[in-house]
């Protein structure tokens, strides 16, 4: 198209243009295209930037069976929207629950009598006051290893977890990346925060609660919670409190997959959450400094999330302006504080 007029300017590029060279000179299709920044001077994201290449190129390969472990305390009024979700993106799901109170277990035994893609169990044997996570972590990874599937994901109730490319879903985007030779997958957290300002929102979540911020502490920067199970070995997760599957000859994807996160939904849910939650982890803090996040809010009541610290959620200005920080984790701004768990 030619050099700019002025000689002493720099040809600047539309994205769309990128892409239209990129693939006249025959780039192979599928293309991630997005925004980063140009400089640290002011971070506008105005430098335009497409990811090709083999890893990229997302093609249809031989189906995997895959499996989402998930485990289960009081999360009734979630489970429908993410079972749901799971069961569509090709997944079969397996609950643990821990011995919820409030229906959840009875939700998921009646969707399980209707649907064979779910099953069910309560676990540990009878209820305690003590969540214990790294037994019930244990008892995830023994079934996962006897259970015949070819991908495991450590799931918890309040996620809802997509693939890298628009319209693929995670089975067959799992089924290229086991293709390729990789067998781990990590992602990248966004937390989805209601408004101080606007009335709490209800199910389904992912269409009412629409502002959002990036995972910032340091158990978000370390989800290896996707993995190729070894055949009849048992993946070591319950040593970093289930933030990563730990085996010999683990080869991460280098794209990360994301995880939208809904952990505080409501004022009602949060609070109640937060009341249930402290006690039943005070052993497990104690003993191994896990569970620490939600201590902060223990002494004042949750109301809400200030509109000014949050991004507006839109799915194409999303994939776009932050494909370096969902496909890799850098810009990503963290919080201090002590190793993930």
């Amino acid at each position: 198209m030619g050099p700019p007029v002025d000689p002493a300017h720099v040809r600047e590029w539309t994205l769309h243009e990128l892409i239209a060279l990129l693939r006249a000179e025959g780039v192979p299709e599928p293309m991630l295209p997005g925004y980063t920044v140009d400089t640290e001077r002011h971070r506008a994201k105005s430098m335009a930037l497409v990811l090709a290449g083999r890893h990229v190129a997302v093609e249809h390969c031989p189906p995997v069976r895959v499996a989402a472990v998930m485990n289960v305390h009081n999360e009734v009024d979630i489970l429908p929207e993410v079972l749901q979700h799971l069961t569509s993106q090709g997944l079969d799901v397996h609950v643990v629950d821990n011995w919820s109170t409030n229906g959840s277990y009875e939700l998921v035994s009646n969707m399980a009598a209707r649907d064979e893609r779910v099953t069910v169990e309560r676990f540990p044997d009878a209820p305690s006051p003590h969540h214990e996570p790294a037994r019930v972590l244990g008892h995830g990874q023994e079934w996962a290893a006897t259970a015949g599937y070819d991908w495991i994901i450590h799931h918890d109730a309040d996620e809802l977890r997509y693939s890298p490319w628009p319209g693929v879903t995670l089975a067959e985007a799992i089924a290229f990346v086991d293709s390729l030779g990789f067998n781990a997958i990590e992602f990248s957290v966004i937390d989805f925060r209601f408004r101080q300002d606007l009335p709490d929102p209800e199910p389904p979540f992912e269409e009412s609660i629409r502002f959002y911020e990036f995972g910032g502490r340091p158990g978000h920067f370390l989800q290896i919670k996707g993995w190729r199970q070894p055949h009849e070995t048992t993946v070591d997760l319950a040593s970093t409190g289930g933030h990563e599957a730990a085996f010999p000859g683990r080869v991460v994807f280098p794209l990360r997959f994301l995880m939208k996160h809904y952990s505080l939904r409501s004022r009602e849910q949060a609070n109640r959450k937060i009341q249930e939650r402290i006690p039943r982890t005070e052993r497990a803090r104690a003993e191994r400094g896990w569970h620490t996040h939600y201590v902060r809010f223990s002494d004042t009541p949750i109301t809400g999330w200030a509109m000014s610290g949050l991004t507006p959620w839109h799915e194409s200005t999303f994939l776009a302006d932050f494909l370096v920080e969902r496909l890799s984790g850098i810009g990503i701004p963290r919080e201090s504080g002590s190793p993930p768990r």
